[in-house]
């Protein structure tokens, strides 16, 4: 996990799942990597991440880095939801962690990702959607 303290960006050691809700809002930002590798490709463009919902409902903007046509920037990008970092440049990195530093973008950004946690990523949301939208009788047993 990345925290950015002043003008730099530290590498911190990793910790156990069970501290992961509390040391993210110890941060900056938490970065959601996707991959840029051709080889993964089918990964990058069709998955989206559980850690996503989590990143999003830390309190600390999520810094979203891989390209453009991945499934967690397409389906992120129109809501606002998150600082994106498209292409693989230095000069991108650095300007997306500028636009964290700033100050108003990610009061907005984070108003933007409480909102779609809210309203589109809850458990509620998606029960109902697995129960009534895609009439999974077997979800009814689990949940």
């Amino acid at each position: 996990m990345l925290a950015i303290k002043n003008a730099s960006v530290n590498l911190r050691q990793s910790f156990s799942p069970e501290q992961v809700a509390k040391t993210m809002r110890d941060y900056d930002a938490v970065v959601l990597p996707i991959s840029f590798r051709p080889e993964m490709r089918h990964m990058s463009c069709f998955n989206i991440a559980t850690k996503m919902a989590e990143c999003l409902g830390s309190g600390v903007p999520t810094l979203v880095i891989g390209p453009a046509d991945s499934a967690m920037v397409k389906f992120l990008e129109p809501y606002d939801a998150a600082v994106m970092v498209k292409d693989v440049s230095k000069q991108s990195l650095i300007d997306g962690i500028e636009r964290i530093r700033s100050g108003s973008e990610p009061t907005n950004v984070l108003r933007n990702a409480q909102q779609l946690v809210l309203t589109e990523l809850s458990f509620d949301v998606w029960y109902y959607i697995i129960i009534n939208k895609i009439h999974c009788e077997y979800a009814k047993d689990i949940f």
